[in-house]
Order: structure tokens, then C-alpha cells, then sequence
């Protein structure tokens, strides 16, 4: 029993230790947390492709073009769809790329929950990596949405 308590208090004191001097994965990653806020609307023509702006810890031009969407194929949520897409925020600093996945319901306002994985980048986010937690609606009726990030960008 001695031997156990031993070892539990020098795994603690060497996890312990590791994160304060920052040598555990989290101090190490290069990853800063984001959020903040979307605004978009529908763009007419062809397929759905919507444009606005992100706003917050990453702020530029935002563009949106769905790839596709199909029924959850559960008769108890018929209303909702999963969806990917590829989206562009355009900042000052360059160019941020994501593949987006998501769910949205088509009923009512239109809550949706979206996975933004960066994709790519140019300029200062050439090397950025991470992903960002979308949550919103958009409304089908009027072609207008909006939603609060939060997230993680690396290296970017």
C-alpha cells in the first residue's frame, strides 16, 4: 500500500510540475483560443453559397459554399440535415480555409451546430491548423443567419 501512495504522489508532482513550467502538451501547442460572432446571408444564383463577416478574434470576409446535404434518415428530427461545405474568411492578414460539417434544422429559425477544421491558409495563416465550434441559425425565409465561434487556431 506504501508503494502505491508512493508512486501516486510522484506521478502528481511530476504532472504537476510539467504544467506549471509549461512543458505539458497544452503550453506547447502554439494554439490560441478564438470567438466571436458570424453574420451572413444567402447569395443568389446557383447551389447555396452565403457571404458576410466574421467578427471577434478573427475578423474578415466570410464566403460559404455548400458541397452538400441530406436527411438524418430518423423520422423523429425529419427536419434536420447534415451539411458540408468550404468557407474563406478573408482578413487583412490573409486568407483562412475551412471544411465545414454540420447539422441544421429547416424548421423554424433554422439552430444550427457546425465543425469549421482549418484547411489552409495564406499570408500569416499559412500554417494555421485547428478547428472552430460554430452554433446559430439561419433562417431559410430570409436567406439571413447568424452564429457565435469558438475554437482554437495553431500556428496560424
Amino acid at each position: 500500500m506504501k508503494k502505491l501512495i508512493t508512486t501516486t504522489v510522484a506521478l502528481v508532482t511530476t504532472l504537476s510540475l510539467a504544467l506549471l513550467l509549461g512543458t505539458g502538451p497544452v503550453a506547447s501547442s502554439g494554439c490560441s483560443p478564438v470567438n466571436g460572432h458570424l453574420v451572413e446571408d444567402l447569395v443568389p444564383g446557383p447551389g447555396f453559397q452565403t457571404a458576410g463577416r466574421f467578427w471577434g478574434a478573427i475578423q474578415g470576409t466570410y464566403e460559404f459554399t455548400l458541397t452538400s446535404a441530406s436527411p438524418t434518415g430518423d423520422p423523429t428530427i425529419s427536419t434536420v440535415v447534415h451539411f458540408v461545405g468550404h468557407s474563406t474568411v478573408r482578413t487583412r492578414t490573409g486568407d483562412l480555409r475551412f471544411t465545414e460539417a454540420g447539422a441544421l434544422d429547416t424548421a423554424g429559425v433554422g439552430n444550427y451546430a457546425d465543425l469549421m477544421t482549418i484547411t489552409g491558409g495564406t499570408g500569416a495563416w499559412a500554417t494555421a491548423s485547428g478547428q472552430i465550434h460554430l452554433m446559430g441559425f439561419f433562417s431559410g425565409a430570409s436567406g439571413h443567419g447568424e452564429g457565435d465561434y469558438r475554437g482554437e487556431v495553431c500556428g496560424g
